[in-house]
């Protein structure tokens, strides 16, 4: 999983955009988890000790002070004997548990096929599963996690990673010509001034057009053809130094 970087677990993906659940994993290998409302949001992790940490639009919580409700009436934080509890029905959020290590979403029967993230669509099709923001299938697990991921912005953000094409570096033939070939999808790459301290190799398409050549070739090169598939590193975690980095 990328480091410090958040993941979609879970929204709603309807104009209205009534929650957005999201989670990551930190350099010590701590998750947290965050939840995004029209009202506010909650930010919650567990200390060393096991005791949950909390902020509601970031004034701190105490565990004694459970069950706690917002100002609005729409978000509930409960204490359960394992974890922690959210619930917000109105907003299709019927309840999100917490406890440390596990997270279990469960939406309102309205809000079926109409929610996307790492959690599907909640629509009961079980046939075509790993999709992606695109709405197209990933390829695999690492595809799909990686799809879902929100890259980082600025040089001050925590997350470091950013979507890139990648240039396939050796020359291939494909269809009699020699070609240079460039990845169909991004993936996630340390920013410039910043470089890599964990990676993860998968398989990657990559669509290619001969060299010298544009507009021949185009109608037998199709852009979305994949002509050749190669194993490329996708970045976990970056170190950088905040003097190199640059923002686009």
């Amino acid at each position: 999983m990328p480091k410090d970087c958040d993941l979609v677990v879970a929204q709603d993906c309807t104009t209205d955009l009534n929650f957005l659940v999201l989670m990551r994993e930190n350099t010590n290998n701590k998750t947290e988890i965050a939840i995004r409302t029209p009202i506010g949001s909650l930010h919650m992790n567990y200390k060393t000790s096991g005791a949950p940490r909390m902020k509601l639009n970031d004034s701190p919580i105490s565990v004694s002070a459970l069950p706690l409700m917002d100002a609005s009436g729409t978000l509930l934080i409960e204490k359960s004997q394992d974890g922690i509890v959210i619930q917000a029905p109105t907003l299709g959020l019927h309840s999100l548990f917490f406890d440390g290590k596990t997270i279990k979403v469960v939406i309102e029967s309205w809000m079926r096929g109409k929610t996307c993230g790492l959690c599907g669509q909640a629509d009961g099709e079980r046939n075509i599963e790993f999709k992606k923001p695109n709405l197209q299938r990933a390829k695999s697990p690492v595809h799909f996690l990686s799809s879902w991921v929100l890259q980082g912005e600025a040089c001050s953000d925590s997350c470091n990673l950013r979507r890139q094409q990648v240039k396939l570096e050796k020359m291939v033939h494909v269809l009699g010509a020699q070609s240079k070939c460039h990845s169909l999808e991004p993936i996630l790459r340390c920013r410039e001034g910043c470089s890599p301290t964990r990676t993860a190799e998968h398989s990657l398409g990559f669509h290619c057009t001969p060299l010298g050549t544009v507009g021949e070739y185009r109608s037998t090169f199709n852009s979305k053809t994949v002509h050749v598939e190669e194993f490329v590193d996708t970045h976990i975690s970056c170190f950088c130094n905040t003097n190199e980095c640059t923002a686009d």
